[in-house]
């Protein structure tokens, strides 16, 4: 279900635009408007009278420190809107002290057409409330960290998956010295609000299903993650309009199906010893973030893995000229139905090639592990540059085991 927290505005004109807004207001009625360009330096406001008016503005500076500076100026309201690049996102904040609607780009360009267009604007600002069900919800909000990870792992596709995060209901602590909060909640958002939606599922499934491995909950949460709304329209990145598994990992966590996901990609702790030490950490290091029994880690003897190759529930290669093609394997263990058949379904990445080595994979005992293998090679219509992405599936009756494909056309720079 989607939810927007609406502020409403009306211009003058008769044109209505709704924007968000965290915090409930009074109405501010039929008040001037004015807009005012380039950024809010110190005293950027004192060559405007905006007592009483209505702001309007593109954001460049944090929207607290906007919206501080207007009210101290006197204004009524503030309208802002993010720039081209983030033109689609609405994303609030909470906590503004004044009264606000945050509004697309394009909403911001009619409001300047309006200013522009009669020497007396004027606006409405009005506080609408939660509105349930928006078709374009979720969606991936402009403030959340993107991949891929320009670090030495770059075989690791990040980040894994996307939980509610944006304009969620959450208590607020007390101050310095124990002194009481103004309120006893607040609607917030960010990652702060995210992982303890995840936090919350992972311990409902570990309840649920005690014998599966922290590898193999995060396998299920990801294996099973959405990507489309229920109509089928896909799940799309706030600043762009478009899908993107460098903005939402696997997709939107899906509780109930994370629960059932028919296979897994399992990892047991001495797995990771190859990966982090083919990240080229040196041994004395490794010992300190391996926990015992796993200390007196050897990489001569554990020997060395890239990110591609850790039995990871996604997928990511780099595919350039120099080097095409690239095979990857996995293995998925049946925590499913005995006896299953699974098929394949892929969705290759734009200008790859992809072949699945079986392409059918057949169980017959519970905890059953197979292999296989994954073929991409770089086609002639691959892009120069740029990333790509696709996916791989596993479908038995009603399970659909699904793992993104991320390929990348030119090496990341490491930090």
């Amino acid at each position: 279900m989607g939810r927007r927290i609406v502020s409403r505005l009306e211009l003058g004109n008769g044109v209505v635009i709704d924007g968000e807004n965290l915090n409930p207001y009074k109405r501010v009625k039929d008040r001037p408007l004015v807009f005012i360009a380039g950024m809010f330096a110190d005293g950027a406001l004192s060559a405007v009278d905006v007592r009483g008016k209505i702001v309007a503005c593109q954001r460049k500076e944090d929207p607290f420190m906007l919206a501080e500076m207007i009210q101290k100026a006197g204004g009524a309201g503030m309208i802002s809107w993010s720039g081209p690049k983030r033109g689609a996102a609405t994303t609030p904040v909470d906590d503004l002290t004044i009264a606000a609607a945050r509004v697309t780009h394009a909403d911001g360009e009619k409001i300047i057409a309006y200013v522009n267009s009669t020497p007396n604007p004027t606006a409405t600002l009005r506080f609408a409330g939660a509105v349930l069900n928006r078709a374009s919800l979720p969606a991936i909000a402009e403030y959340s960290s993107r991949g891929p990870c320009n670090m030495s792992s770059v075989g690791v596709l990040k980040p894994d998956i996307t939980g509610p995060g944006t304009a969620i209901a959450a208590s607020i602590p007390g101050g310095a010295n124990g002194t009481a909060p103004t309120r006893t909640f607040g609607l917030h958002s960010g990652t702060s609000m995210s992982t303890p939606h995840l936090s919350g599922i992972v311990a409902m499934i570990k309840k649920a299903r005690p014998q599966w491995s922290p590898a193999a909950i995060k396998s299920a949460l990801m294996t099973t993650a959405d990507v489309t709304h229920p109509d089928g329209t896909p799940i799309v990145d706030e600043t762009t309009g478009k899908p993107n598994c460098f903005a939402m990992g696997a997709g939107l966590v899906n509780p109930t199906r994370a629960l059932d996901p028919g296979l897994v990609y399992d990892l047991a702790p001495a797995d990771y010893i190859p990966y982090v030490c083919g990240l080229g950490y040196n041994e004395s290091v490794i010992n300190e973030i391996m926990a015992q029994p796993l200390q007196n880690v050897s990489c001569a003897k554990a020997g060395k893995i890239q990110g591609k190759d850790l039995n990871y529930p996604s997928i990511m290669v780099t595919l350039t000229p120099a080097a095409p093609e690239v095979d990857v394997k996995r293995a998925v263990t049946n925590i499913g139905d005995p006896v299953s058949l699974y098929t394949l379904e892929v969705v290759p990445p734009e200008g790859v090639t992809v072949e699945v080595v079986p392409n059918v994979l057949t169980f017959g005992l519970v905890n059953q592990r197979m292999e296989f293998t994954v073929k991409l090679k770089r086609g002639p219509n691959a892009a120069a540059v740029g990333t790509a992405e696709g996916s791989l599936r596993w479908v038995s009756g009603k399970r659909s085991v699904r793992s993104p494909i991320a390929v990348l056309f030119e090496p990341l720079p490491n930090n």
